[in-house]
């Protein structure tokens, strides 16, 4: 089996902060073999479900679920909704691991980008535009299509 999770710690920005849904978009222009990596190894993993995450679920794993789901056509808001469960989630998810997300200084980083976490991430989403992205990373044809029908699980354009 691939191991996944290092290829997902070098989803990180340039500085090596976790990534902030202002420079989403930014980062996977940025840094295309960084993502690339990670689709490749989703594309040759063995059979069966995949598991990706972070320690929240909205830099790397948001990031990384924002471009499956836009691979799939999924709707701008239907992702959001996938996207905001983290914020929900976060006080669950800091008892759990026993420390801070630091949930107030993200929205303060996003407030300053005139941004709530709905519309930064939907912005973002709106705007990745996938086609283009996979010319630009020189995504190979067997892992964009196992990218988009999820390794064969789901049908494109349904």
């Amino acid at each position: 089996m691939t191991p996944i999770a290092p290829i997902l710690l070098r989803l990180r920005s340039r500085h090596d902060t976790p990534l902030r849904a202002p420079s989403y978009l930014a980062h996977v222009h940025d840094f295309p073999h960084r993502l690339a990596a990670v689709l490749r190894a989703i594309a040759a993993a063995d059979g069966g479900a995949i598991l990706f995450h972070c320690g929240a679920g909205w830099d790397r794993t948001g990031l990384l679920a924002a471009v499956l789901l836009r691979a799939l056509d999924v709707t701008d808001d239907a992702a959001v909704e996938d996207y905001l469960e983290s914020l929900t989630n976060a006080e669950t998810m800091a008892a759990l691991h026993g420390r801070s997300f630091d949930v107030e200084e993200r929205l303060q980083v996003l407030a300053r980008f005139s941004h709530t976490p709905e519309s930064a991430f939907r912005s973002m989403y709106e705007e990745l535009d996938l086609e283009d992205w996979f010319r630009m990373a020189a995504i190979d044809d067997e892992t964009r299509t196992a990218v988009t029908s999820w390794r064969g699980a789901a049908n494109p354009g349904d």
